[in-house]
């Protein structure tokens, strides 16, 4: 059962839907069978009559899932029938015709019956033999909840085995724990940005400086993690990926990466946490420091700091920071799949995170370009002393990844008053949704 709730959509097979049979899984808090979609009568559409949906089919499986949202989260398999016994086993495969279509008439169906819009909700069939299958229905715990179901006007929970109405007395008490979560979650991210000028001591001149730097945390709630350093390096899963990122379609060009020169490789120990910068060995403080954090609560930062090595023959007037606007994006776009990798690790591929980015400029304006175009031009945008907030960004299914990439692009090439709409479409190379 473990397999439904925390692996990947594209790991999930037939061996695993077979192996609720084999271990004779039982309904419980975290999961639920349903044969096939309920029906009132004999002359209500069928699915495998007439490739149609009812009514009470439509409302059994937004109770049931929206239920689970509003709990612990869980997993509602439709393809599986049940043993009579209390409460019921896993006993036959009993698949679906065109599940992959039967899976996405049901996504459209969330979207439009259910308030708030469940944030953390995956849909997919597994093929059993061609297109027969059965709908794995997967919610995360909401930190939105409590939700409701449009047509019915109730909120659902999962209690045990069984799905229950909320009373008044719930409803008020999950509004308030998650409200306290969000609080918990914002003070967090605050403390982060308060401190991240700090980062600019582990440069050679940290008076005239640019950084950036991007964290991630789980919205509402920890991760349970006893600990992420253990015998002299960073348990397994935690580390920071490093996947490229391409822009546009046709010839995309390669966006830099920090120079290898500079990524940082060794973790070291922190409280409840990890850390690696790139000039630990180095007898004296870099041009440029690259850093990445790790926390036992799920928390995860990386970022970067440079500065400015002024030159004989250049007087202050005429001096500038360079700021590579790839490194941000890329970094950006590796800290959403590291926070994936962590919450999936930690047993929650579902959970919320609350993305927080920022650009801090110190002592002079900032010129913004890659390093790729080396001719200084009038034209390239300058970034001035002071710091830069992005809206807060929130990562729900793994799917939104790219959303989330370019969705960052356009706000920091606004940010610059520069257009996004002539800009080619990012995407990672590497990464395949896992």
């Amino acid at each position: 059962m473990s397999t439904l709730l925390t692996s990947p959509v594209n790991e999930i097979a037939l061996k695993d839907i077979q192996a609720l049979i084999d271990k004779r899984v039982s309904e419980n808090g975290k999961i639920e069978f349903k044969k096939d979609l309920p029906s009132t009568t004999e002359n209500d559409p069928s699915w495998k009559q007439q490739q149609k949906i009812g009514e009470r089919a439509k409302d059994s499986l937004l109770h049931e899932v929206v239920a689970f949202a509003n709990a612990d989260g869980g997993v509602v398999v439709l393809g599986i029938e049940e043993t009579e016994s209390k409460p019921p086993i896993a006993s036959t495969i009993t698949p679906l015709p065109q599940c992959a279509e039967l899976a996405e008439r049901f996504k459209l169906i969330f979207r439009d019956r259910v308030e708030p819009e469940l944030p953390t909700l995956e849909i997919f069939s597994v093929p059993i033999n061609g297109d027969v299958g059965v709908v794995v229905f997967r919610a995360g715990k909401s930190q939105k909840a409590p939700h409701r179901v449009t047509k019915t006007l109730v909120c659902p929970i999962r209690r045990s085995d069984r799905c229950q109405k909320m009373t008044m007395q719930e409803i008020q008490d999950k509004t308030l724990e998650n409200f306290r979560g969000f609080s918990l979650t914002d003070k967090r991210l605050a403390e982060r940005s308060e401190i991240f000028p700090d980062e600019m001591k582990h440069i050679y001149n940290p008076d005239i400086a640019v950084g950036f730097r991007v964290t991630a945390m789980p919205l509402g709630r920890e991760f349970p993690f006893d600990r992420v350093f253990d015998q002299g390096n960073i348990l397994e899963g935690y580390d920071m990926p490093r996947h490229r990122v391409l822009q546009g379609e046709h010839n995309p060009i390669i966006l830099e990466d920090i120079h290898p020169h500079y990524v940082p490789r060794q973790w070291k120990p922190k409280l409840r946490g990890a850390r690696k910068q790139t000039h630990d060995s180095w007898p004296q403080k870099p041009q440029l420091n690259a850093y990445c954090e790790i926390y036992c609560d799920g928390l995860i930062e990386t970022g970067f700091v440079s500065c400015l090595i002024p030159r004989l023959d250049q007087t202050e007037s005429e001096s500038f920071l360079l700021f590579n606007p790839d490194y941000p994006i890329v970094l950006f776009a590796n800290a959403l799949v590291w926070a994936h990798r962590v919450r999936t690790r930690a047993g929650f591929p579902l959970a919320e995170i609350a993305i927080d980015a920022s650009i801090l400029v110190k002592g002079l304006a900032s010129e913004v370009r890659p390093e790729r175009y080396r001719g200084y031009s009038h034209c390239n945008p300058r970034l001035q002393p002071g710091p830069i907030r992005f809206p807060r960004y929130s990562l729900g299914e793994s799917d939104r990844i790219p959303y989330l990439i370019n969705k960052f692009y356009y706000d920091f090439l606004n940010s610059m008053e520069k257009d996004a709409s002539v800009m080619g479409e990012l995407i990672i190379k590497g990464w395949d949704n896992n």
